[in-house]
């Protein structure tokens, strides 16, 4: 009986532990966030808060996956590719808030422009 709630115990501690990681390195998430992280660097997310954030991430989603932390690693890799597409969408909203801005400025100077030929 003894040897049954032994053997019940070690196969339930090794389940839990077994289902709970991950045994290989989530080298698909990384590549994603990496290549993501590469995009933004290229465009107009170049220096911003949240790219650097991203870079942050990656760095600590790969010094994870180096101490076999993948589970870590991997929610850390996802992190990092949320925060890269962030980054591009935040500089692309406000690259286009800018092109509002200008595109506004030039129809109020063309209505001045107008107003002040018309008698």
């Amino acid at each position: 009986m003894h040897t049954k709630l032994l053997l019940s115990f070690a196969i339930s501690a090794l389940l839990m532990t077994g289902c709970g990681s991950s045994k290989q390195p989530p080298i698909e998430k990384l590549s994603s966030a990496e290549a993501q992280i590469k995009i933004a660097q290229d465009s107009e997310a170049r220096g911003t808060r949240d790219l650097l954030e991203a870079q942050e991430i990656l760095q600590q989603a790969k010094d994870a996956s180096a101490k076999e932390d993948y589970e870590k690693a991997a929610r850390l890799a996802d992190q990092a590719l949320d925060r890269a597409r962030l980054a591009q969408e935040r500089a692309r909203s406000a690259s286009e808030r800018q092109a509002t801005e200008d595109l506004r400025e030039s129809v109020d100077t063309l209505r001045k422009e107008v107003n002040r030929k018309t008698p």
